[in-house]
């Protein structure tokens, strides 16, 4: 993506200037140190887990074999999570982005009152994981026609998420036969997504560990670069 190819031509820029190394990450990468740190799973294991990037531009699984090894176990075929959020809040009249103003409309909802429908490949489809929201979405607006209360959509959405990623994981954490799982990106801050994964990622797959990034390092940031760059610079 330009955005990256513009930050990597600058790091080259300096890293020439300075005569010092240039190392070079993705942005995944960065993203999944940073959300490591922040949490008790930490940055130094070199065992494999799982890892879970919900975000506004981005809703992938990824199987973590160590900090220089990323797989894409899967991820949305349409819609991020983000971006359901948004659309649906938009609708409401809530401010862009709508994550947090979701959340706190839900908070009156009644649960269960709207029940989305969850589209998951519980198995390999075209080599990974399947995911997607734009049918979800589509039966959001069809509840608001309906007339149902914006509370109890905006719960069902959150609830979807919840339940679609929930799936996502297990089938993520079976395919690997890995037992930790990372969560990282703004929508997995929400409170209520977070509720029902660790409800029914650990209630299906007891032996399953869940770690969540805090918020503030959730969001794109630098320190997992930071974070990376000293583990291959300094430790080793």
């Amino acid at each position: 993506m330009p955005v990256f190819l513009a930050g990597s031509g600058f790091g080259r820029a300096v890293s020439a200037s300075l005569r010092t190394p240039y190392i070079e990450v993705s942005h995944q990468e960065g993203h999944i140190a940073a959300a490591g740190w922040s949490s008790e799973l930490g940055i130094a294991r070199r065992g494999g887990f799982v890892a879970l990037h919900l975000s506004g531009g981005t809703t992938e699984l990824l199987a973590v074999h160590d900090r220089t090894s990323v797989e894409l176990l899967g991820g949305t075929e349409d819609l991020n999570a983000g971006q359901f959020i948004d659309r649906v809040g938009v609708r409401l009249g809530i401010p862009f982005p709508a994550g947090p103003g979701l959340e706190l409309l839900a908070a009156g909802g009644e649960p269960g009152a709207v029940r989305l429908p969850v589209a998951v490949a519980r198995g390999r489809q075209i080599g990974r994981l399947a995911i997607s929201f734009s049918g979800p979405c589509s039966a959001a607006m069809r509840e608001l026609d309906a007339g149902k209360r914006p509370a109890d959509v905006a719960l069902g959405v959150l609830e979807c998420i919840g339940r679609s990623v929930a799936v996502l994981c297990v089938e993520g954490l079976r395919a690997t036969g890995l037992h930790e799982l990372l969560a990282s990106g703004g929508v997995a801050s929400n409170s209520i997504i977070r509720g029902i994964m660790q409800r029914e990622v650990a209630g299906t797959i007891p032996r399953a560990s869940l770690y969540f990034a805090a918020p503030e390092h959730s969001r794109d940031n630098a320190v997992g670069v930071a974070l990376l760059t000293w583990q291959m610079h300094i430790v080793d």
